[in-house]
């Protein structure tokens, strides 16, 4: 059995997003199949959120069309839950990243922009996962390749693979970047993302609702999408220099 897990990137004032699922190769092949049926029915090219929630492009005429919009997104959530083991993600918030992370030469070496934070323990999260799931192969990553912080994170990525020790525990296989246009599983990271985004961004301006769409897909379909604030964020700066056992 071999997984492959597909990310995207959402981003707001408050918060950076990286989220995407996660499945073996039969299943990807399957929803590849059911997507397409999908978009086809519907009459679009894609699944891109900010084209749907903003009636952009293909869904320019379904403005007055709820019915319409609320199928379409219950057909994609159907879909994910059949042919998708996990969505995984991380969201990093801007304001405390910019308040830990980033003034530490140390750590942002590393974690050199919010993005690659996101995006790196994104690929940590899935291999955790794994790790629950008694998986004992490497994980093949495949990122959207449209953000412009993308040399930093394959910086990150390098590096940690010259630890083969560290590589194999966090199930770290190949990293590649494709166009969600020709690349369909992308779109359903696409559309996890910018729900978790969404929903946090809502909540740091007072909108205390989940939406429709976010809510069904929690209840349908295996989550594990976490949320870094400063609090977190603070602590990886202090374990990371943290002096070593048996250091002065």
């Amino acid at each position: 059995m071999i997984l492959t897990a597909y990310f995207d990137e959402s981003t707001s004032d408050r918060a950076s997003v990286v989220a995407g699922v996660m499945s073996t190769a039969q299943k990807w092949k399957a929803f590849e199949q059911d997507w397409a049926k999908f978009l086809a029915k519907f009459g679009v090219n894609a699944l891109h959120m900010k084209e749907f929630a903003h009636f952009k492009k293909d869904f320019e005429s379904w403005r007055f069309d709820e019915a319409k919009r609320i199928q379409f997104l219950s057909r994609a959530i159907e879909i994910i839950r059949r042919r998708c083991d996990v969505c995984v993600g991380m969201l990093i918030d801007r304001q405390g990243f910019s308040k830990t992370i980033a003034p530490d030469a140390s750590v942002s070496a590393f974690y050199q922009n919010e993005y690659t934070a996101a995006a790196f323990m994104s690929m940590l999260l899935a291999g955790k996962w794994a790790d629950r799931c008694a998986y004992q192969g490497s994980i093949d990553f495949v990122f959207d390749r449209g953000n412009p912080a993308r040399k930093q994170f394959e910086e990150a990525y390098d590096n940690v693979c010259k630890i083969p020790k560290e590589r194999a525990t966090s199930h770290i296989g190949a990293l590649s970047f494709a166009d969600d246009k020709e690349v369909t599983p992308l779109q359903a990271a696409d559309f996890v993302a910018y729900e978790v985004c969404k929903v946090y961004t809502d909540l740091h301006l007072n909108k205390k609702r989940i939406r429709g769409s976010l809510r069904s897909l929690f209840q349908q379909v295996n989550i594990d999408v976490r949320v870094s604030v400063e609090k977190n964020m603070a602590k990886l700066v202090a374990s990371c220099n943290a002096p070593m056992e048996g250091e002065d």
